[in-house]
């Protein structure tokens, strides 16, 4: 119709339709790719909101892994306090003869928290990073996630101090010992008697007693999930005032 109106004003001459006839063409094509513009945005500003609040459930998930890190740790560096407190004081293991034999076997286990990082990786390598529109959030979202996987690295450190711990600890345990005591389907109990005779085998072992200190301190695991812990709320308060803006 529009086409018909234009040919017919051409011939006429009146170059006021033809005017007219062409601004409401290109005004039409302007609008159509507006309104495609719109559901785009729009489509993309939904795809962003589940993005966003999968990260910040998955960053719940890793302040909980941070927080098991940290309370492990606490409880195995005072299993090293006590083994090295007994050598001194054996009155301490007749008061607690299990609690000693837990002490010897698992004080230097260590806990490396992971973080879930499917979402994230699944927003990188889709290539729709650039839908988080916040720069800044989008650089935090990164940095978190770049740093833990650096961090990860040195793991290597913490694996090497379990390894020594558990070669020098050999023969402190009777076979049926090491068994019960990591039988997590029974409660394992151990007489004042057992826990003394496992003393005096530490007493004879100096290398296994130089061993300790460094094997179970825990102070750096337990300042880095601190660090961690903290990086990990931070962010998610982040993602909260993003979804809270009304932007996404």
């Amino acid at each position: 119709m529009i086409q018909q109106r234009l040919a017919a004003a051409i011939n006429q001459h009146n170059w006021f339709t033809v005017t007219i006839e062409i601004l409401i063409v290109v005004t039409g094509i302007f609008i159509g790719l507006q309104v495609d513009d719109w559901n785009e945005a729009r489509k993309d500003r939904q795809v962003e909101r589940r993005y966003l609040e999968r990260i910040h459930a998955d960053l719940a998930i890793d302040i909980g892994s941070m927080q098991d890190g940290i309370s492990l740790a606490n409880q195995r560096r005072e299993m090293g306090r006590l083994l090295l407190q007994a050598l001194e004081h054996p009155d301490l293991v007749r008061a607690d003869p299990t609690a000693f034999m837990y002490a010897i076997e698992q004080a230097n286990y260590t806990y490396s928290p992971s973080s879930e990082d499917d979402t994230f990786e699944e927003l990188k390598y889709s290539g729709e990073l650039r839908i988080i529109r916040n720069p800044t959030l989008r650089a935090a979202l990164t940095g978190y996630y770049k740093k833990f996987e650096d961090h990860q690295q040195w793991n290597y450190i913490r694996e090497s101090e379990q390894v020594g711990y558990n070669e020098a600890k050999l023969g402190i345990l009777t076979a049926k010992q090491i068994y019960a005591l990591n039988n997590y389907e029974l409660l394992a109990t151990f007489t004042e008697s057992e826990a003394l005779e496992a003393l005096d085998r530490i007493r004879n072992k100096p290398a296994f007693i130089e061993r300790i200190p460094y094997a179970t301190h825990h102070l750096w695991d337990r300042r880095a999930y601190q660090v961690w812990e903290k990086a990990a709320q931070a962010l998610q308060l982040q993602i909260s005032a993003e979804l809270g803006n009304g932007r996404p």
